[in-house]
């Protein structure tokens, strides 16, 4: 089944000059492969990200969703897509690798809310790198 998941929370909190932003990513249903263990899950997304700088990033990405006991579960991520800084933070260049940690509760049987944690970067394609981490709060609905 796919979700729907909002996100919002801080661009570049690791340092002192972080901005407001939001997300709306599509998940979509979880496959399960031989290779991975019996109970990860492997779901492709397609997302996007704006924040108060007016910069915004599309992008895919791979999330590997690994349950964590009967409520939570533990997702690590990753994608690449394209940025547009819009006058805002400058990250190199357009194109940007995606990686992060996020932590969900189930709430009922379709939704769940968690906290995820990714640094954006262009993994050293472009000269200048500086890198970002965001720390969101996510909101996920199963379809």
């Amino acid at each position: 089944m796919d979700e729907v998941a909002a996100s919002a929370g801080r661009f570049r909190v690791s340092d002192n000059n972080h901005v407001n932003e939001g997300g709306l990513e599509l998940r979509l249903a979880p496959h399960r492969f031989h290779w991975l263990p019996r109970q990860v899950s492997f779901v492709p997304a397609f997302g996007a990200m704006v924040n108060s700088d007016s910069s915004f990033y599309v992008y895919g990405s791979f999330r590997f969703e690994v349950p964590a006991g009967p409520h939570w579960q533990v997702t690590p991520q990753f994608g690449y897509g394209l940025y547009d800084r819009n006058g805002g933070f400058n990250l190199g260049g357009q194109v940007e690798f995606r990686s992060g940690l996020e932590v969900t509760r189930r709430l009922g049987e379709r939704c769940r809310l968690g906290l995820l944690y990714y640094h954006l970067s262009n993994a050293g394609i472009y000269r200048h790198n500086p890198g970002s981490e965001s720390l969101v709060l996510t909101f996920g609905v199963r379809r």
